[in-house]
């Protein structure tokens, strides 16, 4: 299922992609919403979580996450990969 995060909230997947984390880049990381938003997304999960963001450097709010709680790392293979165009 692909959905919007506002219409995630009282659901549960065994797998949770937020692909576009650097868009909440603007938005101050202790704003209340944006940790509510972040927490609401990452308790749907049952086993796995994956951010993903555009750019080099990580949004502010994963990257306060410990690095022994949030596992980092790239995938070469998915590195220069760019999202379809859909006409």
């Amino acid at each position: 299922m692909i959905g919007h995060r506002r219409s995630a909230k009282g659901l549960a997947f065994d797998t949770v992609v937020v692909p576009d984390t650097h868009e909440d880049a603007a938005t101050d990381p202790t704003s209340a919403a944006l940790r509510m938003s972040s927490y609401v997304m990452a308790t749907r999960a049952r086993r796995e979580l994956h951010l993903g963001y555009e750019g080099d450097a990580e949004p502010p709010l994963p990257a306060q996450v410990n690095r022994r709680v949030l596992q980092r790392g790239e995938d070469e293979r998915l590195r220069d990969v760019r999202p379809a165009m859909v006409n």
